[in-house]
């Protein structure tokens, strides 16, 4: 697959790049047979970081794929202090995607809250056209396993979520287990920008989150709730066994 990934060199917060960015981009480099990864030297001044970007998207031609793996906001690329007017802005960073990529392509944003409705990702879409996919996420979470996924322009389905209805989709338990869970050569995480909303949800359906993965291994997505304050209430929504019931205390006698 012809594509660039960009992706955030230096801890910022915690293990950020080393526990998250920069492993998973080099996960998704090798799963599509990308070579050309640029790293975001998040240690220079912010116009550095944007002008370094711009320049290096605008010189790839008839690019399939752009991923990006950082912080991200509502409003722009905080990795990349990319924002709305700020360093350049959507006008500058949407002239250096139309030059670099070629019909049909797509920009991935592994990064938090870029793709709110009516913000960067959106935005961005409107200047892009039609044929021009861009996929993030409406709110906080893990680059990778963060389930609350928008397209835009919205999908197949007519919705900007790739599930449509988020956690009022039947699926919507098999998706977030999927994507936090499944242990495979081929995770849903690295596939679905480039399957439409149907055929996630029929392989979301294909999935039996109640099973463990090998003998010896549950779902860690039904471990966490079992022990949050829902699961230790009512465990059996999660997989779990009902708690029994308390036996009932005799009343002193005054």
């Amino acid at each position: 697959m012809r594509g660039i990934i960009f992706v955030q060199e230096h801890n910022s917060h915690g293990h950020d790049a080393t526990g998250a960015f920069r492993p998973k981009a080099a996960e998704f480099a090798r799963y599509h047979g990308i070579t050309d990864i640029q790293f975001i030297d998040n240690h220079k001044k912010g116009a550095e970081r944007a002008k370094a970007l711009l320049t290096t998207l605008e010189s790839r031609q008839n690019l399939e794929v752009v991923a990006y793996f950082g912080h991200g906001l509502s409003y722009g690329l905080a990795t990349a202090q990319i924002y709305r007017y700020d360093n350049g802005g959507k006008k500058a960073f949407a002239a250096a995607l139309r030059k670099s990529t070629g019909a049909g392509a797509r920009l991935l944003l592994y990064a938090c809250s870029a793709g709110v409705r009516g913000g960067w990702a959106d935005e961005l879409s409107q200047m892009m056209g039609p044929n021009f996919s861009i996929y993030g996420h409406d709110r906080a979470g893990h680059c990778s396993t963060n389930p609350y996924v928008t397209r835009y322009p919205a999908g197949s389905a007519g919705s900007e979520y790739v599930i449509p209805g988020t956690t009022h989709h039947p699926q919507w338990k098999n998706w977030v287990c999927k994507l936090k869970c499944e242990r495979s050569h081929e995770p849903l995480w690295l596939r679905f920008p480039f399957m439409t909303t149907e055929a996630i949800l029929a392989e979301c359906a294909r999935y039996d989150h109640t099973k463990p993965k090998r003998h010896d291994e549950h779902c860690p997505y039904h471990e966490h709730h079992l022990k949050c304050e829902v699961g230790k209430k009512h465990p059996e929504k999660f997989g779990g066994k009902p708690l029994p019931a308390k036996p009932s205390q005799p009343h002193a006698h005054r």
